[in-house]
């Protein structure tokens, strides 16, 4: 009963935002153990519908369509207590597409030569320009993507698209919408998930179009979608981002909460469920890899902090710089974003990002944090390529130790106690393929995660000048005996009330002094209370051992706004272990601005003329 208890918690402290948005399906999730056949047998005697299975032992149940019997239902399951674990009738919540995409107009039919935008300097973001993930020195070890099976979770993939046809994972794609294995798109217009997985895996060296960052990977398509906005249910998100989970190895996810409405939301218990036991034990029991995209909703000064896919210990959450190392104006800011790769400014005419579009064009109009999250997607698509046997926290620590923070970012930068420089825009840095494959080579996997929770009940006043101090001290081995000695993720759930949520600003400081803006605020949501869990990465490496101290603050004084902070919950997530090792790093095989042709074999093939000839033609392009 363990997961019920939970998945009732959860329910309770999020029940506002599942009030605020839709009406409650005439759909059921049922936790049961008596398998499929038991399922079945549960619908006929309660005369419901039997609809499909979700994931592991959840099951998907409808009320009949001459009968509205809600009531009856909810009585029958709980009288069903001997069968049923948990149950939840599905409500849907509204989730965008974090995509910036341009005019349709602006996509036109390729002439069909060899790779042409790769060829006419187009795609400068994977091998040269001012921003780029080093991706060659990864090529050039013969690392492409062979072997990797990426999820992309979206509207849909054109299949047939010229760069996506060989790389469709055969089998493996579902259209959760159509309930069928075939993800198509209803139209062309719907191309945001075709868009993202030509970036992760366009096919190299076939006359069309570009070269994807992982060109050897393959594609399964996960229509989730049906257009830009879709009211989700739990069961939904559950089935797509656990679907076929022991055979896709990255599930790429370029969609979240509202940007520009104020949104609180995230995972519901099912889908979190489904997360937990993927990344776990999915990919033959190293663990399924979910990219989500941090959102770009910067012009309306949403941060990702609210955004529950990013506040995730499963997740690894990728913003977006552009060519010059600058940040967006659509990116937000948490303390929870792992890192950031290339996109572009939406509408800006000096950068392009390479896709395909419907069942044959093509474009060079991408912009937003999706086709960021489609490039580490492909990155870290290298990265398996080049080590299978990684689990998903070891591709964390990775990033961590491998990524860029030179010359991008601006002035957004601290190192925390552990050595690790950290952003709030950028998390560890720009991804570099390069470094990640290059330590991959000889990563030793880290140690069992060890987790250790504090609940403080305070039910303290927040006065409208003042700010509330409270602190937490973690003892020598008072973690199950052990010490957290290199911590992963710091979860931190407060329930607060109080009038006006976004004008709430929380701060955590390590007993080795690193702070965390782990709430910051957002001036106009005016929504009342504050019951949320949030994540951050920023003491990576340091010591749980200590005091921790939270300062909670009404960024609006002016107000006189009072309220009370009812308990807060801290979370170390970490291994007893006081290193985890560097390992070798070199990234000088390939020339940073080099141009290496991608073959057809598993080691690129090329002539040391025929590359020093491209490479100097190559340059001189790049300074003009």
């Amino acid at each position: 009963m363990t997961l019920l208890v939970y998945g009732l918690t959860w329910m309770c402290i999020c029940s506002g935002i599942f009030a605020s948005q839709s009406r409650p399906t005439n759909t059921w999730a049922v936790q049961l153990h008596d398998g499929e056949k038991g399922a079945k047998a549960l619908a006929e005697s309660m005369d419901i519908v039997y609809v499909k299975h979700i994931f592991e032992d959840y099951y998907l149940f409808r009320e009949r369509h001459d009968k509205r019997m809600t009531v009856d239902i909810r009585r029958a399951l709980v009288n069903a207590e001997s069968k049923v674990e948990w149950f939840q009738q599905q409500i849907p919540r509204e989730r965008h597409l974090y995509s910036l995409e341009e005019n349709a107009n602006q996509t036109y039919i390729v002439p069909h030569f060899n790779d042409e935008h790769w060829q006419n300097n187009l795609q400068t973001y994977l091998y040269c320009g001012d921003v780029h993930m080093n991706v060659l020195p990864a090529w050039n070890r013969g690392h492409h993507g062979q072997g990797v099976v990426v999820g992309v979770v979206d509207d849909g993939v054109f299949s047939e698209n010229p760069d996506l046809g060989p790389n469709i994972a055969e089998g493996l794609s579902y259209s959760i919408i159509g309930d069928s294995s075939d993800p198509t798109p209803s139209d062309a217009v719907f191309s945001h998930g075709t868009r993202c997985a030509g970036i992760i895996a366009a096919k190299a060296n076939n006359g069309f179009c570009g070269v994807g960052v992982a060109p050897k990977a393959k594609i399964a398509g996960i229509q989730l979608f049906a257009s830009a906005v879709a009211d989700l249910t739990d069961a939904d998100e559950a089935m797509a981002l656990s679907h076929n989970s022991n055979n896709i190895s990255i599930y790429s996810c370029s969609f979240g909460p509202s940007d520009y409405t104020n949104a609180l939301g995230g995972p519901g218990p099912i889908t979190l469920a489904a997360m937990k036991r993927s990344a776990e034990i999915g990919r033959g029991e190293k663990g399924s890899i979910y990219v989500f995209s941090a959102g770009n909703g910067g012009p309306y000064g949403d941060s990702c902090a609210y955004n529950g896919y990013i506040n995730n210990i499963y997740t690894i959450g990728i913003s977006a710089v552009l060519k010059d190392g600058s940040l967006a104006n659509y990116d937000e800011a948490c303390t929870s974003i792992f890192g950031v790769t290339y996109s572009r400014e939406y509408g800006e005419k000096n950068a392009t990002l390479v896709v395909p579009i419907g069942p044959d064009s093509c474009s060079t109009k991408f912009s937003g944090t999706s086709a960021a999250v489609a490039i580490g997607s492909g990155v870290i698509s290298l990265v398996l390529s080049a080590n299978n046997a990684l689990s998903a926290r070891d591709v964390q620590h990775m990033i961590a130790r491998t990524s860029n923070s030179n010359g991008i970012c601006r002035q957004t930068w601290k190192t925390n106690a552990a050595g690790f420089r950290v952003s709030d825009y950028c998390g560890f840095g720009l991804l570099d393929a390069g470094k990640l494959t290059s330590l991959a080579a000889t990563w030793r996997s880290v140690s069992e995660q060890v987790v250790c929770t504090y609940k403080q009940l305070e039910d303290r006043l927040i006065q409208s000048d003042e700010q509330i101090k409270a602190n937490v001290t973690v003892l020598p081995q008072s973690c199950l005996n052990r010490t957290i000695q290199h911590l992963e993720h710091v979860l931190l759930t407060v329930n607060i009330t109080f009038p006006h949520r976004g004008h709430l600003r929380i701060v955590i400081t390590s007993p080795q002094n690193t702070t965390s803006v782990i709430v910051p605020g957002r001036p106009t949501d005016e929504e009342p209370d504050l019951a949320w869990t949030f994540m951050t990465i920023h003491h990576w490496g340091e010591r749980a051992e200590g005091t921790w101290l939270l300062h909670v603050e009404n960024t609006h004084p002016q107000l006189n706004s009072t309220g009370v902070l009812h308990d807060w919950e801290v979370s170390f997530h970490g291994t007893i272990d006081a290193e985890v090792q560097d390992g070798d790093t070199d990234s000088s095989t390939v020339p940073p601005c080099g141009f290496v042709p991608v073959g057809d074999s598993n080691v690129i093939r090329h002539s040391t003329t025929l590359t020093l000839i491209t490479l100097a033609l190559v340059m001189m392009l790049c300074t003009q």
